[in-house]
């Protein structure tokens, strides 16, 4: 849990009936408009989050700059923090709980076919032009 000393926000839950399973669908929630098969997010404040839990389709590795965050991973509690990474699976299923009003996390999502075609060249991160 946040640190009762920390200054928390309570952020305002959005309530969609899209199901936020695809990388489009996810990303389509927060309004970015992304076709590829691969996100790297700006690290941007995030102030509206998904009201229910909800299953992913592909892969994701974030990683906490700022602030802290509870967020469930398959019906377990996580704390996140600073300098923490969380790397999740497809089928895993998230559900945002409490967020502080710093908090900020740099994103890189991947759907399966991105890694199948990518997992035998050892180069390709190189090639994404980052």
């Amino acid at each position: 849990m946040p640190k009762p000393n920390k200054k928390s926000m309570k952020f305002k839950v959005k309530t969609t009936y899209n199901t936020h399973e695809s990388l489009q669908d996810t990303l389509s929630f927060f309004g970015v408009n992304c076709h590829r098969p691969y996100y790297i997010s700006s690290g941007n404040p995030i102030f509206e989050y998904p009201s229910n839990a909800f299953r992913i389709d592909y892969y994701a590795i974030c990683i906490c700059t700022a602030g802290d965050i509870n967020i469930q991973v398959d019906n377990q509690e996580y704390h996140i923090s600073t300098n923490h990474i969380l790397i999740s699976a497809p089928t895993t299923i998230i559900r945002f709980s409490q967020v502080s009003a710093d908090f900020r996390m740099k994103l890189l999502f991947f759907d399966k076919a991105f890694l199948l075609k990518h997992i035998v060249n050892p180069f390709f991160i190189e090639q994404l032009g980052l």
